[in-house]
């Protein structure tokens, strides 16, 4: 049974994300037997793409409420990873799809009421603007510490809005590697920001 339902982290960060999710699907389906490795699998996916989720959620509403803008995160991707029905093909796309909905949601919630949408997007979230100086300042202090292929990978994917084959074709890369240097860069700064 070893090998077939690996609980470890060792032998599960082997794994892609698409595969981590498709796996956490799967042993949560088997109830309180395969929880553990389930729980360990969506904690991995979101492990890895963290500082993203915190730097989307940064970059557009008070640096005071990051922390619970990305516990709110964390509990859509572990909805939609255990209850959703079709395959998530791209997780670090729907954790940034997840976290702009939960800001716009957190600045839904604080609108005056008689706001027209239209000049909602107009308004400033902090007047000061030094949250957004900071955001930049932390996201260009941890692309400082990749090198020149792997600051391409992570602006394409993170901002750039690129799939990983329209990166690899960019880079003239395999798919494969665009995700291991992606992977790489992402842990390269989540142990910068640790410092």
């Amino acid at each position: 049974m070893g090998s077939e339902h690996p609980t470890s982290f060792a032998a599960l960060r082997e794994k892609s994300d698409a595969d981590l999710v498709a796996h956490a699907r799967k042993y949560y389906a088997e109830g309180e037997a395969g929880l553990e490795t389930a729980k360990r699998c969506v904690a991995l996916v979101f492990e890895r793409h963290r500082m993203l989720v915190r730097s989307v959620c940064a970059a557009k509403a008070p640096i005071d409420v990051v922390d619970d803008l990305e516990s709110d995160v964390y509990v859509r991707f572990v909805r939609a990873v255990y209850l959703g029905a079709g395959r998530i093909e791209s997780p670090s796309g729907l954790l940034v799809v997840m976290a702009r909905r939960v800001v716009a949601s957190f600045h839904d919630g604080r609108k005056p009421a008689d706001a027209p949408l239209d000049d909602l997007a107009e308004v400033p979230v902090d007047e000061d603007g030094y949250n957004e100086i900071a955001s930049r300042e932390v996201v260009e202090q941890l692309l400082s510490v990749l090198n020149e292929r792997q600051r391409s990978v992570v602006w394409g994917r993170l901002w750039g809005g690129m799939s990983g084959a329209e990166i690899a074709g960019w880079l003239d890369i395999s798919r494969r590697n665009v995700d291991v240097i992606f992977f790489r860069a992402m842990e390269r700064m989540g142990k910068e920001l640790r410092g």
